[in-house]
């Protein structure tokens, strides 16, 4: 309203004040976007294998590293940041809290039929703090660790069920949905779902070599007869299939 800073003066000085809404300007508002899918993508490892001394396994309990297609460069958590997954726009000075999660879409997350040892999985937000179970058993979380850059930990904690006999093959978490970005004057956008993916590559068994073996030849009334031991063992890792 700019009233008090416009006047009309005639050729005598005679002077008059503009009325209050005589000349008005409209500001239209500048909101967050959400970005599309991959915006923001990381990998995990059931049987880790990013650490450099393999007598100090880094993956899940029992889980053997290596294995046909496996991901040697992931662990069991990834980190990065969720703000490439927006954009905020101009309403964003010294904005603390623009990034947090959203616990009313975590139906997005049952939707993909994810599980654990059989166990279709479970989902709950407390604070910036997502956790999936399987029963009462965590399977995974993601926390966002800081709401002003949008800094993330992701860290699996048990083995999610991939599809069977395609060796270390790989399953892709899409959390987006759950994710939003807050702007300085408070207005809310909500991610897309696939704007933030996790990958877990899975573990397989491995078959270990031959441990020990005897094998006594004999005969017998004119006949070859054998007899010992022999022990083979299989390491079956922490892949559920």
């Amino acid at each position: 309203l700019f009233r008090s800073i416009v006047k009309a003066t005639d050729f005598d000085g005679d002077v008059v004040s503009g009325n209050a809404k005589a000349l008005q300007i409209t500001v239209d508002d500048d909101t967050p976007i959400a970005k599309g899918e991959g915006s923001v993508k990381a990998s995990v490892d059931e049987d880790g294998g990013n650490n450099a001394e393999p007598a100090v396994p880094d993956g899940l309990s029992g889980s053997n590293p290596g294995g046909t297609g496996d991901d040697s460069a992931s662990g069991l958590t990834a980190t990065g940041s969720v703000a490439a997954m927006f954009s905020i726009g101009a309403d964003d000075a010294s904005h603390t809290n623009r990034y947090t999660l959203d616990d009313t879409n975590l139906a997005s997350l049952t939707a993909q039929g994810l599980k654990s040892g059989g166990v279709g999985l479970s989902y709950s937000v407390s604070g910036n703090t997502l956790t999936a179970k399987a029963g009462t058993s965590d399977v995974f979380s993601l926390e966002i660790t800081d709401t002003a850059t949008g800094a993330y930990t992701f860290t699996l904690k048990d083995a999610l069920d991939h599809a069977a006999g395609s060796d270390e093959n790989e399953l892709t978490i899409d959390l987006g949905a759950i994710v939003k970005a807050t702007d300085f004057d408070g207005d809310v956008v909500r991610g897309n779902a696939k704007a933030l993916q996790i990958t877990v590559d899975d573990d397989t068994p491995i078959a270990k070599g031959e441990d020990r073996s005897s094998v006594a030849l004999l005969t017998v009334d004119g006949k070859l007869q054998a007899s010992g031991t022999f022990s083979y063992s299989i390491e079956i890792g922490r892949a559920h299939v």
